[in-house]
């Protein structure tokens, strides 16, 4: 009893007895003797029945000091659990907590313990059931004790009752306020346990809950662990197999090795057998040689003679065709010369415009006699007609310079005078307007030029950095700062990367590579077929020499000047570029090397005949310059 009452709260001490100081001041005296002795009984019947149900929830849970304890101090992490009104909220145990938390693994499907720790905790929590179990059934027994002594206080509680109803008022209204004090804390302690054992019971069916979520799993995974043991068994099983087919399989490759190595044995002797003929069939036929070689010099040493005189026969032959040979040389080169002069005086390129211009001279001299007659014919109409103009107007003339004031007699005179200076002026600016079209054309092409070249740059850099885009020439300041500081970038990223020595070896390897394929393109056979149609002696006298030539011949208006300044540019730029690479191809004279060619191709005793056919088509086959506007020009990579 001790024990209980250290154990219920001390909140009923402070409350207020309204009800029974009220029926107490409302009793009379009559009533006092036979309505205190009922009193007294029910207080103590009441009280021994809190007493056992107190018993009873104690013998359910293990403490009840802990518990009151744990309520008060519930956490605000702990679920939302279910609780009296008016009630502190409950604290869930270690237990539960625990136990909780493996049954959220095993529902989540995260549960990535293995199946032995799965084993420990069923069979921790198996032992705490137990525990559990042992602790209830020790309870029970000590509630059995205390309902026995229970009876036994109810028997002493009937005889002081007789006792009690001869005592006087007062001390009955004593009494009955210390068992109604007494009954309010047994009720509060009734609802706390009853409280207790509802929260005990919902735990225990949690725990049933998770003992077979347990089990399952422990179920679950025998199961994999019996599957898993039938897999290895098979896998052994076919580890058997695979050793005994290992053990006849090398069993056959010894077989086999023993049946290689004894037909080997016979392939040796055959080809021994097989050489031995091959050496003696060389012998027979080295010494046939040797037979036929001395019959053949024999035969030689008769016909020495006439061979002799054959070879005279041919070396003059041969003496009298080249002979032949360097006099067609001379005579086409004669031609070509001739052809060169040709150029050179009519600022022709194409023999055939040279032919044809000298084909139809005459017709363009009897062009320029009709042209010069025409040209007479209308400057005489002309003059006619101004002589005309003057007898007819020669009166209102007269007349303007009898009227022109004094301080300026000849003011027809400067009128002419002013207009040809306004004309001369108004030529200046058309001039100057015209060199400033060309000029704006070229600064076009060259910042087109150069914008293609930063888009190319842009996407080149674009995976280290994004570069601004160039839309008009104000845009290039932004650019190139922003490029020199990415090219910055870049090198400080590179040198953090390479080393500085293996950077340079790097770049010296890539530009001998380059110089090396550029020196294979250059001396490649193909290439220069494709590229050097014209000969360096046509080069040497040609265009390039009489620029006064390419700028005087068709000069007709603005546009056929512009066409023909960038014709003049593209030209010089290719003669440059064909210079540029016959230097590096190793090519001396151009012309040395047509007249090697043409003494090469006039020895061979096909070229014996030389007609004026053959003249003919030699003159039409020489190298000429190319056409700029027809044929194609591949230009070097080193350009």
């Amino acid at each position: 009893m001790t024990a209980l009452e250290g154990a219920l709260p001390r909140a009923s001490a402070t409350r207020p007895h309204s009800a029974a100081n009220s029926s107490s001041r409302g009793a009379t005296p009559r009533h006092i003797n036979s309505g205190g002795r009922t009193l007294a009984n029910s207080a103590a019947s009441a009280l021994a029945r809190v007493q056992l149900d107190a018993l009873r929830v104690d013998a359910e849970t293990p403490d009840v000091k802990s518990t009151a304890s744990t309520q008060r101090r519930t956490p605000r992490s702990a679920g939302p659990r279910r609780q009296l009104p008016g009630q502190p909220p409950l604290d869930p145990s270690p237990f539960s907590l625990q136990m909780e938390r493996a049954v959220d693994k095993l529902s989540t499907g995260a549960d990535t313990a293995s199946y032995e720790e799965v084993q420990r905790i069923l069979t921790d929590i198996r032992k705490q059931y137990d525990e559990v179990h042992s602790e209830a059934c020790k309870r029970e027994q000590e509630l059995l004790v205390i309902r026995r002594d229970i009876n036994l206080a109810e028997v002493e509680k009937r005889g002081e009752t007789d006792l009690l109803a001869d005592a006087s008022r007062e001390e009955l209204m004593r009494r009955i306020d210390v068992v109604t004090a007494e009954i309010d804390e047994a009720l509060e302690t009734k609802q706390v346990y009853e409280h207790i054992a509802s929260r005990l019971t919902r735990e225990h069916k949690l725990m049933q809950q998770k003992v077979k979520i347990m089990e399952d799993h422990l179920r679950r995974k025998t199961s994999e662990a019996e599957r898993k043991k039938a897999s290895s068994r098979r896998m052994h099983e076919e580890k058997v197999a695979c050793i005994n087919q290992l053990e006849a399989m090398e069993q056959d490759v010894e077989a086999e090795r023993l049946a290689c190595t004894s037909a080997l044995e016979d392939l040796e002797a055959t080809s021994k057998l097989k050489q031995d003929e091959v050496r003696h069939r060389e012998n027979f036929e080295r010494w046939r040689y040797d037979v036929a070689a001395e019959a053949a010099g024999e035969a030689f040493k008769a016909t020495a003679g006439r061979f002799w005189k054959i070879y005279a026969l041919e070396k003059l032959t041969g003496n009298c065709l080249q002979k032949i040979t360097f006099e067609q040389l001379e005579q086409s080169q004669m031609v070509e010369d001739g052809f060169q002069k040709m150029r050179e005086v009519t600022g022709l390129s194409d023999v055939m415009d040279i032919v044809h211009k000298f084909l139809h001279r005459d017709v363009e001299h009897q062009q320029l006699l009709v042209a010069v007659r025409e040209a007479e014919a209308k400057l005489n109409g002309l003059l006619a007609d101004e002589t005309k103009a003057k007898k007819e107007d020669g009166a209102q003339l007269s007349l303007m310079l009898d009227s022109a004031p004094v301080e300026h007699p000849s003011r027809p005179r400067q009128l002419h005078v002013s207009v040809a200076r306004q004309e001369e002026e108004l030529a200046c600016i058309t001039q100057r307007q015209e060199d400033l079209e060309r000029q704006l054309k070229q600064e076009g092409l060259l910042f087109e030029s150069v914008r293609l070249w930063t888009q190319r740059i842009a996407r080149s850099l674009s995976p280290l950095e994004k570069l601004s885009r160039v839309d008009c020439p104000g845009d290039l300041p932004d650019y190139f700062t922003d490029l020199e500081n990415t090219v910055e970038r870049f090198l400080d990223r590179t040198r953090l990367e390479l080393p500085v020595s293996r950077l340079a070896k790097a770049a010296g390897q890539a530009g001998g590579r380059e110089r090396a394929e550029q020196l294979q393109l250059l001396t490649d056979k193909d290439f220069l077929r494709a590229n050097c149609r014209v000969p360096a002696s046509l080069d040497t006298h040609g265009l390039a020499d009489d620029p006064r030539r390419l700028r005087g011949t068709q000069r007709q208006g603005n546009a056929k000047e512009e066409e023909e300044n960038w014709n003049e540019d593209f030209i010089a730029e290719r003669e440059r570029l064909k210079e540029d690479s016959l230097k590096r191809a190793g090519v001396k004279d151009p012309r040395e090397r047509s007249v090697g060619q043409q003494q090469r191709s006039s020895v061979s005793p096909r070229s014996t005949q030389f007609d004026g056919t053959t003249r003919k088509n030699q003159a039409a086959s020489l190298p000429c310059a190319p056409r700029s506007r027809r044929q194609s020009v591949v230009q070097p990579r080193a350009a």
